[in-house]
C-alpha cells in the first residue's frame, strides 16, 4: 500500500516524520475500515490472536511466536496462539499432515 506522503511510513503522523500513533490509527483507520467493510465486534488485538494461532497451526513453537508478538512470558504466548482442534487430533495420532479443512491450505507437520 502506498503510503499517502513520501516518507517510509504507510500510516504516517501528520508531518511524516514517524508513523502515526497507535490512537490516531485506531480512529483515522482501523475503525473507518471496519464500519466500510460491515465488520462488528472486531478489534485490533484479534489479529494478534488470528497471527498467533497460525503460526502454531504451522507447528511454530511457542518461543519463535513469543518472540515474534514481543511478548515476556510463554504464559501470554499461549493465551494468544490457541490450540486448534486438528493439530491436536494429529498429535494424538502421530499424523504429520493436517486434514485440509476450509479456506486454509493443507498443513504439513
Amino acid at each position: 500500500m502506498p503510503s499517502r506522503l513520501t516518507g517510509e511510513w504507510v500510516f504516517p503522523n501528520s508531518d511524516g516524520s514517524g508513523p502515526l500513533d497507535g490512537r490516531e490509527f485506531d480512529r483515522l483507520v482501523f475503525r473507518p475500515a471496519l464500519k466500510r467493510a460491515g465488520i462488528r465486534e472486531f478489534r485490533w488485538k484479534d489479529l494478534r490472536h488470528t497471527f498467533a494461532t497460525r503460526l502454531r497451526m504451522t507447528g511454530s513453537d511457542t518461543g519463535t511466536i513469543r518472540e515474534l508478538l514481543g511478548h515476556t512470558s510463554d504464559r501470554m504466548t499461549k493465551r494468544y496462539a490457541h490450540a486448534v482442534p486438528d493439530l491436536l487430533h494429529a498429535a494424538v495420532h502421530g499424523s504429520r499432515t493436517l486434514p485440509h479443512r476450509g479456506p486454509h491450505p493443507q498443513v504439513t507437520l
